[in-house]
């Protein structure tokens, strides 16, 4: 937990003044640069334990996208099981990952890198590798 404490800090923390009242402060900086920078530090605390169903990892970058993958701990079974034991969906669940990701990313001084271009990619496996759900956030 203290990793994924001390992963959230390093996301937040970068260029302290580009709020919106200097969004201009990253057009001096090179984006694609950047991610791969963040990327490359992120992946130095990988694999990361998000929480009790979930472990990051992986991050890479590629041009204006950043990319998280995440494992989740359990299989496709087990999830449908899930969903049917608690009256869920999957779409309230996929609801649920992106808002979870636009809390983190679409305030304060990671918005600054997303109204200049960024992009956020997070892709979900299932525990035997197999895909569930990957989306991108460009705008808030």
């Amino acid at each position: 937990m203290i990793r994924f404490i001390v992963f959230l800090i390093f996301l937040v923390t970068f260029p302290a003044y580009a709020d919106e009242r200097h969004g201009d402060y990253y057009k001096k900086w090179d984006i694609c640069h950047f991610l791969k920078q963040l990327a490359d530090e992120s992946a130095k605390n990988l694999p990361m334990q998000m929480d009790s169903t979930m472990i990051m990892s992986k991050a890479y970058a590629l041009g204006k996208t950043i990319t998280f993958e995440v494992i989740l701990l359990y299989d496709r079974q087990w999830f449908q099981n899930y969903l049917t034991q608690t009256g869920s969906s999957n779409e309230q669940v996929e609801e649920l990952l992106v808002k979870k990701a636009k809390d983190t990313w679409c305030e304060g001084d990671s918005l600054a890198l997303i109204k200049n271009g960024a992009i956020i990619r997070y892709i979900y496996y299932f525990k035997d590798q197999t895909p569930y759900f990957r989306f991108e956030i460009s705008q808030c």
